[in-house]
């Protein structure tokens, strides 16, 4: 079992098997003086063994197996040594007569700092043969230390009793809940924030029965005042991993080109009253290839089976604190930005009274993503569909701008609109064949957005519009130069659309447009370029005045240009007039 086999490295490692090379010169002086101030005490009679010591500076000890939490920082311990200390007889049995009345075995935790010994523990309850430290850490999160220690009694070692002292600078107060005078915790094996809220709970394990083949999970948990069983304590039940979401998330995104690559840059911010940090954000995996674009202390990773892109915090120290925030953490990728669901997880480890990682761990990471996590909506890159169908990616972009309202990424419902109208009427256009309006529409939708991405559109918004319109205008075939027929062609379509109106007006535009032909046919393209600007002037015309009985809630006259009408028209005869000085 894996206890036996603890139990067996910590006999192995007991001081006294342990040579001056191997120690060090500092913990071998630290261990001579710690014997010289017990013997001076007349510890057990000057019959006693050291069984453990640890420099806290440093972080070494003798005698320990696997003390995986240890604070070297916390300035309670600052320049200690802790020591656990055992009488023996001269054969080297525990001195049983020496403490207690003989009932007990003579264990106690002492601190040692500047040559002397701060503190000693009254002598602990039980019958113990080897001892470890378990941890050294503020496993409660009040502000002071823990010292956690495993004593081992049996034939082989087998069982284990757990002690946990909180240590203020001064002296050290036992914290475990006892019955009779010994510790309530049995036989444990990790030190985990279970439900994430700060507070590391102690799982331990036993057997219902010597046929048992898995013991069954115990925790004990800390009610304020000790460790122990409590009404409250936390329940593993089916859980494989420790509570990751006790925290409030919010993700800000962007998009930036790059040599050539698109750049998701990511902002995570934490909730000055989450329990937890932020240690790993995920988004899921669309591309074929991605590259790291991180700051120091974090990195970009992939999972298994194509399911995410995860940027990760290697250690507690990048970690997003609660009220804090960390920027510019990056995906650098050729994809095209889509809508998806983000999973934000605090620091989280496994629980298992086995061996980890069991059968089919990779499915269990992921499913704990989904289950164990903060989720909210961002963008991500995501690689185009393939065939590619222009009208399916304009009922994408539709519904990347009916989303994005949703979500508040646009702000008011006119600009949202403006942009359904748009994709809309390209849609349209595409069916009909007119690959010259379907561009001069979408070329419209990139002229916005960059005058809305200062108001109206978040970077999201914008970037969801912006990338995923321009990739459609290239996959459009390129269209002959318009003429001013084909613009007389879209004059008829804003009409039908209900985009220009008034019969008269009409007529007006009509009658400039084919005097612009008649001037471009005798060759002057002056006197045409001159009949196209009054013709945008008129469109712009109506257009404000439009806007403007529009902004005082007046009825529609009959004589208007929308917003589609003016982008199509004046956009198409500004290509002429471009075209037209060219040639000059």
């Amino acid at each position: 079992m894996k206890k036996l086999a603890l139990a067996l490295v910590i006999t192995a490692l007991m001081i006294p098997h342990v040579s001056a090379q191997q120690i060090g010169q500092r913990l071998q002086s630290a261990i001579d003086e710690v014997n010289s101030a017990l013997k001076v005490r007349d510890f057990a009679g000057g019959k006693f063994a050291l069984e453990a010591l640890v420099d806290i500076d440093s972080g070494r000890c003798v005698g320990c197996f696997d003390i995986n939490q240890i604070e070297t920082h916390h300035s309670a311990l600052r320049g200690c040594y802790i020591f656990i200390v055992q009488g023996r007889d001269s054969t080297g049995m525990q001195a049983l007569e020496k403490a207690r009345g003989g009932g007990d075995s003579l264990d106690v935790l002492g601190v040692f700092k500047d040559h002397s010994i701060l503190w000693l523990s009254e002598p602990m309850t039980g019958f113990y043969e080897a001892a470890n430290f378990f941890a050294v850490s503020d496993i409660n999160n009040d502000g002071n230390v823990e010292i956690v220690l495993d004593w081992r009694s049996g034939n082989r070692l087998e069982s284990s009793s757990t002690w946990i002292f909180s240590w203020d600078g001064t002296r050290g107060v036992p914290i475990n809940e006892t019955e009779d005078g010994y510790s309530v915790i049995d036989d444990a094996y990790a030190i985990k924030d279970i439900d994430g809220d700060g507070v590391k709970e102690v799982l331990g394990s036993q057997c219902n029965s010597d046929d048992a083949k898995e013991p069954t999970d115990i925790v004990y948990s800390w009610n304020g005042s000790k460790y122990g069983l409590w009404p409250s304590t936390p329940k593993i039940g089916d859980r494989k991993f420790t509570v990751a979401n006790n925290l409030t998330a919010s993700v800000r995104a962007e998009v930036q080109i790059e040599s050539g690559k698109k750049v998701f840059l990511y902002s995570l911010h934490n909730d000055a009253g989450s329990k937890q940090s932020i240690r790993i954000f995920f988004v899921p995996d669309r591309v074929d290839t991605v590259w790291r674009a991180t700051p120091i202390g974090w990195r970009v990773g992939r999972m298994p089976h194509r399911s995410f892109i995860d940027l990760v915090s290697t250690s507690d120290q990048y970690d997003v604190k609660p009220g804090e925030s960390k920027s510019n953490l990056g995906i650098i990728s050729k994809g095209l930005p889509c809508l998806v669901t983000y999973y934000i997880q605090g620091p989280f480890s496994p629980l298992s009274t086995g061996e980890f990682p069991p059968t089919g761990l990779t499915q269990k990471i992921i499913d704990n993503v989904y289950q164990n996590s903060v989720r909210g909506s961002t963008i991500a890159p995501s690689d185009p569909e393939s065939p590619f169908v222009p009208s399916v990616f304009l009922d994408t972009l539709h519904a990347y701008n009916i989303q994005s309202r949703s979500l508040d990424w646009i702000k008011d419902q006119a600009t949202a609109d403006k942009y359904l109208g748009y994709f809309s009427a390209a849609k349209a256009q595409l069916e009909q064949n007119n690959t010259t309006g379907t561009r001069t529409t979408l070329q419209s939708v990139l002229r916005d957005v960059d005058v809305d991405s200062s108001s109206t559109l978040t970077s999201e918004a914008y970037a969801l519009l912006r990338y995923n319109t321009e990739y459609l205008l290239d996959q459009l075939p390129t269209p002959q130069e318009l003429s001013i027929d084909d613009l007389i062609a879209l004059k008829h379509e804003a009409e039908d659309k209900s985009w220009i109106g008034d019969e008269n007006f009409v007529k007006e535009l009509d009658n400039g447009l084919d005097n612009a032909k008649k001037h471009l046919a005798r060759g002057d393209s002056v006197n045409c370029a001159k009949e196209l600007e009054k013709f945008q002037e008129k469109v712009k015309k109506e257009h404000d005045r439009t806007l403007e009985e529009q902004r005082k809630h007046k009825p529609r006259d009959k004589r208007f240009v929308t917003e589609e009408g003016y982008q199509l028209l004046s956009t198409g005869a500004q290509k002429i007039i471009d075209r037209l000085a060219e040639k000059k």
